[in-house]
Parts: C-alpha cells; structure tokens; sequence
C-alpha cells in the first residue's frame, strides 16, 4: 500500500475516532433548533394562544439563545423597541448596551438586527438581537455569549439549526 493510501487510512480513523459534539433538539408548535447536550431549556406560553418564548441556556448562564413569538404580524421596529426596553428593565444587575439597528435578510425574511453588550460585575458578554417576520407571525431571537461562544461559532450553529415551520 502507497504512504498516500496509508496517510489517507490514518487520517479517515482519526476523524471517525474523533469526539462528536452532542446536541439536544428543543422543539416547541412551530419552532425547533438544536443546543449543545449539557444546555436546559424552558418553554413557556407568555400569553394564552398569542405569545411563547422558547429560552435555552448553559449551566452558568452566560451563553444563551431565546426566541420568542406572537401569533400575528407586528412592526419590527415596534417589536424589536418593545424587546430592547424590556431588556432594559427586566433587572438592576444586568447593563446593556445596544448598537444601532440593521436591516437585513434572516431565515429568508426582512429583519432588523442589533448588536449588544450585557455586563453584570460577574461577567461580561455580547450578543445579537434578530426581528422579523415569517408566515403571519413575528419573530423575536436573542443570542447572547462569552466571546469563545461566538469564536467557536457555537452560536453559529444554533442559529443555523433553527428551523420555523409554516402553521395551518
């Protein structure tokens, strides 16, 4: 056997061999994503038939990712104001820091989407906030993370497991 064929052998076993990132599928109505294994997550139903909020996070939580939705269209920049206030008066241990607001595509819809800051005297992390709307519905998403949860694209991974499935 030719060292090619050899090195090739090797390096197929060590990345069959090699650990696999676990994941759990949090699935709630329309919505499912995958988070990291060791994550919890909580559903709830934040106002009968119109509001849920899915949130899901690390044992410290510090890295986490939330969506949440309401069972009719509402303006994104109503929205995405409602939320970010909401933020900001939800506690006196957190501080945000909010950038200005983008519109781009997200999951194929228009959206706005803004960067954060939240620090507590414990921690410190960043974050996005994404606004849109999809299949008569409006959409609400928070992710937020350790610099390491962004570098390793773990919340890049979250984000792209997402998946919203049309309701009849």
């Amino acid at each position: 056997m030719s060292r090619f064929f050899k090195a090739l052998l090797i390096l197929a076993t060590v990345i069959s061999c090699s650990p696999k990132e676990t994941t759990q599928k949090v699935s709630f109505k329309q919505v499912e994503f995958q988070i990291p294994a060791e994550w919890k997550h909580n559903v709830e139903e934040l106002e009968k038939n119109f509001a849920y909020q899915i949130t899901s996070t690390d044992s410290l939580e510090i890295n986490l990712f939330t969506i949440g939705w309401l069972e009719s269209e509402l303006d994104p920049e109503i929205y995405v104001d409602a939320m970010k206030q909401g933020l900001l008066e939800e506690t006196d241990e957190i501080f945000y820091e909010f950038g200005d607001y983008e519109n781009e595509k997200f999951m194929g819809a228009d959206a706005i989407r803004s960067h954060f800051k939240a620090k507590t005297e414990a921690y410190e992390a960043t974050g996005k906030m994404y606004v849109f709307k999809k299949y008569g519905k409006s959409y609400f998403i928070l992710i937020q993370g350790s610099s390491y949860f962004f570098e390793s694209k773990s919340a890049n991974k979250i984000l792209s497991s997402l998946k919203i499935q049309e309701t009849k």
